[in-house]
Parts: C-alpha cells; sequence; structure tokens
C-alpha cells in the first residue's frame, strides 16, 4: 500500500507509525482476552473491535472506533495497565483516518463493476486534493503527498482520458457524460 512506502521516506514518522500502532494492538489485544473485556465492557459500554489482517479497511472501522471513545480512553489505559495515547498520538490517528477516509468507499461490494473504476479514481483524489488543501494534516502530509503522487503516476492514462475506460464510464447509463466535469 502507498501509505507503507511512505513511510520508508522518513524514519521519525516510520517510528511513530509503529509506536500508535502498537498501543492500538496492546488494547485491541487485551479486547480478546475475557477479563480485560469485562472491564472494557464497564468502562466504554462496548468492546472494540479487533481488526482482521485480511482486509485494510477493518483496521481503518477499528481506528474509527477507537477515535470514537478517546475521552474514555486515559481511563480505560490506566485500568488495562496499558500506556495512555498522548496528544500527538491522538492527532496522528485522527490525521490518519482522514486520509484513509476517501479510499475506504474502494471496499465496497456494490457497484464495482468496471464502469464506476474511473469515477471512483477521480472522486478519491480530489477528496484527497481537498484534505492536502484543508491544511488539517500535519504529521502526515509527506505520506498524503507520496499517496497523491502514486495515484498520479499509476493512473496517468486515466487522468489525461487515454484509457479505454473512459468508454466504459461514458456508456453507464447513471453517468454519461457528467463524470467529465472535473476535466
Amino acid at each position: 500500500m502507498d501509505y507503507n512506502n511512505s513511510l520508508k521516506s522518513s524514519h521519525q514518522l516510520r517510528s511513530k507509525n509503529c509506536l500508535v500502532f502498537n498501543k492500538c494492538s496492546n488494547l485491541w489485544n487485551k479486547a480478546r482476552r475475557p477479563k480485560s473485556a469485562e472491564i472494557m465492557q464497564q468502562i466504554l459500554s462496548c468492546i472494540p473491535s479487533y481488526p482482521s489482517v485480511t482486509r485494510w479497511n477493518f483496521s481503518y472501522d477499528a481506528l474509527n472506533k477507537n477515535l470514537s471513545l478517546k475521552e474514555k480512553m486515559p481511563g480505560l489505559c490506566d485500568a488495562l495497565l496499558l500506556f495512555n495515547f498522548t496528544e500527538s498520538e491522538i492527532l496522528f490517528l485522527t490525521e490518519y483516518t482522514t486520509i484513509m477516509k476517501p479510499l475506504d468507499f474502494l471496499q465496497g461490494d456494490q457497484n464495482t463493476y468496471y464502469g464506476y473504476f474511473l469515477l471512483s479514481i477521480i472522486s478519491m483524489h480530489k477528496k484527497l486534493e481537498k484534505i492536502k488543501l484543508s491544511g488539517t494534516i500535519i504529521q502526515l502530509s509527506k505520506s498524503l503527498d507520496y499517496i497523491l503522487n502514486s495515484i498520479r503516476e499509476r493512473f496517468h492514462r486515466v487522468f489525461t482520458l487515454q484509457s479505454k475506460i473512459a468508454v466504459t464510464t461514458v456508456t453507464n447509463p447513471r453517468f454519461k457524460m457528467r463524470w467529465l466535469t472535473p476535466f
């Protein structure tokens, strides 16, 4: 994945990523133990979902769940004898989920045929550019740049309309020629 490749360019970013995801992994591992799960249920009124290794969006969904409970995390980490998340680490996770959100819709099992491909790539790229222009991404700005450049390189023929995929999109009765607006 492009995000993982972007981590290779910065030792500091890679270290922070490892630290934050290790803390998340420790929390998820505790959720699998009955006694810890009981404590989580008492403090959070739920048990954080454990991500699956088969699809990246399960980690994304689990991180979103963790972030939605961030106010209760200090008490939970103290009760489970885990290191608490710092403000900087919470910001890191928030930026990560912000960057990954436009990619999440690619995991769907509906509307995944060829006529949607071009629109999906264009939409994802535009959303990521808006995130970059908003200035809300600070710690992961290099990763966001890397992902955007990677998308442009990988799908250059799509963005310059040199691909036959454009024909399949035009023939889709839902979109016809409306998708050309960004061009």
